[in-house]
């Protein structure tokens, strides 16, 4: 498969389950349906312009099966652009101290949720509204 078959399946793909947005609509249908140039400098501009990790578009994929990323929200654009701005020394220190913090907290659950039985456990999300 070439690259911009690969584009192309990763576009479809990626909106499958979103509204294509009306101010491109068109042109992205005639990307994804092969019927406009899809260059290096459009996959990057769609990219990031639709919250997709850099390179998304052109990564081919495993098998059958294409998952899409998740969406972006404005917190996460803050979030990236953030990161971004730090060196690269700090950029590590916060990735640092963020695995402990999700280990911590993950550690935290699985002690309060030892010896709980299943009926306990779904109460427990019930009370806090999580399904």
């Amino acid at each position: 498969m070439d690259t911009k078959e690969i584009r192309r399946k990763r576009l479809a793909a990626w909106f499958s389950n979103r509204t294509l947005p009306e101010k491109e609509k068109s042109y992205l249908s005639q990307l994804i349906n092969g019927k406009a140039s899809f260059g290096e400098r459009a996959a990057r501009r769609i990219e990031r312009d639709y919250g997709m990790a850099p390179g998304y578009l052109d990564e081919e994929p495993m098998g059958e099966e294409i998952r899409s990323p998740r969406p972006f929200d404005a917190r996460h654009e803050e979030l990236l652009d953030l990161f971004d701005s730090l060196a690269e020394w700090e950029k590590e220190q916060h990735m640092v101290n963020l695995r402990a913090q999700v280990n911590s907290i993950d550690n935290e659950l699985k002690e309060r949720l030892k010896g709980k039985s299943k009926q306990e456990i779904l109460q427990m999300l019930k009370d806090l509204e999580i399904d």
